[in-house]
């Protein structure tokens, strides 16, 4: 009889559980990617170049997106370089990461950007931040041809906007 009780009691601990709160947390968010892909015309940007606060890999994020860091002052053409979402290699979200001159006018070699990016998806959604210098250096230093981007890419999750 012993034996039977702690077979049933076994077997119970066993059976899974009906409980809807457990079930909806079984369920796994999409897969994100650890390392995001660069494309034939991009290059990883060198440790230093660009910081990105505040964001990790694999992070999920909701609308709108604020980027904010810093970045070497070569990444920048007019006051901004490009920032955008991708899913699935397409764009989804796009807004130049801006700058500002310290008030006394100088110019320094690191400075502080923003980009405020917006978005809109109905479910989780993998996606890559994709940050990118504005005007990538001729391939010689006799060419006109620029050579590729350095590029700085982070997988990201992005979530509907609770409505």
């Amino acid at each position: 009889m012993k034996r039977l009780l702690i077979a049933l009691v076994v077997l119970g601990a066993c059976t899974p559980s009906s409980d809807p709160v457990q079930e909806s947390v079984a369920s796994d968010p999409p897969a994100v990617a650890s390392e995001p892909t660069l494309l034939a015309d991009e290059i990883p940007a060198p440790a230093g170049e660009i910081t990105v606060t505040g964001i990790s890999a694999g992070m999920r994020v909701s609308s709108p997106l604020v980027v904010e860091g810093s970045v070497k002052s070569n990444w920048i053409f007019e006051g901004q370089f490009p920032a955008k979402i991708e899913v699935d290699g397409k764009p989804v979200a796009e807004a130049p990461a801006m700058y500002e001159l310290p008030q006394d006018g100088s110019y320094p070699e690191t400075m502080k950007f923003r980009a405020e990016l917006v978005f809109e998806v109905a479910a989780e959604t993998p996606a890559t931040l994709v940050l990118q210098e504005d005007m990538p250096q001729p391939v010689s230093p006799d060419s006109d041809v620029a050579g590729p981007a350095r590029t700085l890419r982070i997988p990201i999750l992005l979530a509907p906007s609770a409505q």
